[in-house]
């Protein structure tokens, strides 16, 4: 994998999408065209993320910390308007919540690539539950991102409405990163 930050810190990038029609388990196809049908098929959702193992940026310790992008169509079975969230651990300080937008948000995006509308330059961002555990080359990701224990830390444009979302299951490994050699 590409190194994607030039920070001294280790960890993993991951991602995966709700998709109902495809074979893989799980879906980190982008655009997805499994199944029977030719055409692309939308998913339900989409999460880029990346999982920090170790490792100091400026100074703050971003250790053990999940920050990711969660795209979603505004209305569900509607997928004509999409929006993206960026989640960041709830374990997280406001100086280590700070340090990981500006080492990580521009290099994380979640839009399917099905969905023409580019991504919001300025994105929401929440700190919620999340758990990322790897298993070799296995991963799973929970997120529990209710409004009761949802909190938001910055105002995003265009965000229309926003409706909780709970996830346990696998996620797709989609490299390693260590820069600290």
């Amino acid at each position: 994998m590409k190194t994607i930050v030039q920070y001294p810190i280790s960890g993993e990038a991951f991602g995966a999408r709700g998709c109902s029609s495809c074979s893989c388990s799980p879906c980190d196809c982008n655009p997805c065209q499994c199944g029977s049908s030719q055409l692309p098929s939308y998913p339900d959702w989409r999460v880029s993320g990346f999982v920090i193992s170790n490792g100091v940026i400026d100074t703050v310790d971003v250790s053990q910390l999940v920050i990711l992008g969660l795209s979603r169509p505004v209305n569900p079975n509607q997928h004509a308007t999409w929006q993206e969230i960026i989640l960041i651990s709830d374990t997280a300080t406001p100086q280590q919540i700070n340090t990981i937008l500006a080492a990580f948000e521009r290099v994380l995006h979640s839009m399917p690539a099905e969905v023409v509308a580019p991504p919001s330059a300025h994105r929401t961002v929440y700190q919620t539950h999340l758990v990322y555990t790897s298993h070799g080359d296995a991963a799973t990701l929970q997120v529990d991102f209710t409004f009761r224990n949802a909190k938001m830390v910055r105002a995003g444009d265009g965000i229309i409405s926003w409706q909780p979302w709970t996830y346990t299951g696998p996620m797709a490994i989609r490299g390693q990163f260590d820069t600290q050699r």
